[in-house]
């Protein structure tokens, strides 16, 4: 308006008239705006290319490369610090080709997993490895952001990495110490609660199961059968074919006692040839057969090999209410006595 105002207030000279001032006038304004709006490109500029260089510094020092795949055109942005993390020279930018040789696996796993998140709203994250040329495979942990135009179509996709290979390193090092320390308390553990000549369960281990077993049969009534043996004359054997032979027997009679014993059993070794048999829910007409039936693959088992024939007898007591471990042990220990006073490799139940 302050132009048309303008135009119509000055006397033109002939031949300008209103239309040719008002041209005037517009030009001269255009040309004065000139004069500030360049000033606001420079800065603009300058700007730009600062921030630039903030981002850069910034990708520098925090280690992340960026990666922008355009789906339509096919065509990639790398920025430098992408292509360093990968172990490409920087000169490259901003699209390096196609890379694949540099995946162990060709590029499969990473590909497929974009594939698999191509309708994903929220940034997504996940683990690859590259193997640059000439230098050792690295980790590298991505974020990727779907780009989608307004009919819901994925048009980009654009991603950040870090190279986490230092990182994955120490958590590899440090699960594989974790195993280790696990596996050797297990071992441990194990050596701690198993007799080392049988591998049966040794005496504390024995006791301890058997007290846990007592005291769910005092809580619900559950039978509870035990069974002491131990092998005839063990000391004429040590005395005539020597101790190592002794070892044998007893490790071939552990050996026949594990074959008969059932998935809830636990046969342990609580002496020297004397071993205890506890067997859950089982009530006596069940335990006195299966302790009949060790008795027999003992005696029929034990000779093979250069191994002398060795019997066992057995003394079986039957839980009652009450019992503890010292009790129900010092039953089928009177049994065990009177088996071997009736002649051995026999099975005798407490009354």
């Amino acid at each position: 308006m302050a132009l048309l105002a303008c135009a119509l207030a000055v006397d033109w000279p002939p031949g300008i008239g209103f239309a040719g001032g008002l041209a005037c006038l517009l030009a001269g304004a255009l040309l004065g705006r000139q004069s500030w709006l360049g000033p606001l490109w420079r800065r603009r500029d300058t700007a730009r290319r600062d921030g630039l260089a903030t981002l850069r510094l910034a990708e520098r020092l925090a280690g992340i490369g960026c990666w922008h795949y355009d789906i339509r055109s096919g065509r990639q942005t790398w920025s430098e610090q992408m292509l360093e993390i990968n172990g490409l020279p920087r000169e490259l930018a901003p699209d390096p080709g196609n890379l694949r040789e540099l995946l162990p696996d060709g590029g499969d796993a990473l590909f497929s997993e974009i594939a698999r998140h191509r309708d994903n709203r929220e940034p997504y994250s996940f683990d690859y490895r590259v193997r640059p040329p000439g230098s050792p495979e690295r980790v590298l942990r991505i974020i990727v952001t779907n780009e989608f135009d307004g009919a819901g179509r994925r048009t980009a996709v654009f991603a950040v990495a870090l190279d986490v290979t230092e990182q994955v390193r120490r958590e590899e090092a440090l699960e594989l110490a974790r195993v280790r320390a696990v596996t050797l308390a297990a071992e441990a553990q194990k050596l701690a609660m198993t007799d080392a000549l049988t591998g049966l369960a040794n005496r504390r281990c024995t006791l301890d199961w058997l007290t846990r077993l007592l005291r769910a049969s005092n809580w619900d009534g559950t039978p509870l059968a035990l069974v002491i043996f131990d092998i005839d004359h063990f000391k004429s054997i040590n005395d005539c074919f020597g101790h190592a032979t002794g070892d044998a027997v007893l490790t071939r009679v552990a050996g026949l006692a594990r074959q008969q014993c059932r998935d809830d059993d636990l046969i342990g070794r609580i002496g020297g040839e004397e071993f205890v048999w506890i067997l859950p829910d089982v009530g006596p007409p069940r335990a006195r057969e299966l302790a009949e039936r060790l008795r027999a693959g003992i005696a029929h088992g034990s000779a093979e090999g250069d191994l002398p024939r060795v019997t066992v007898s057995m003394g079986l007591a039957q839980f009652r209410a009450g019992d503890t471990a010292e009790k129900l042990l010092a039953r089928a220990d009177a049994a065990l006595y009177v088996a071997k006073e009736s002649g051995r490799n026999k099975v005798h139940r407490a009354a």
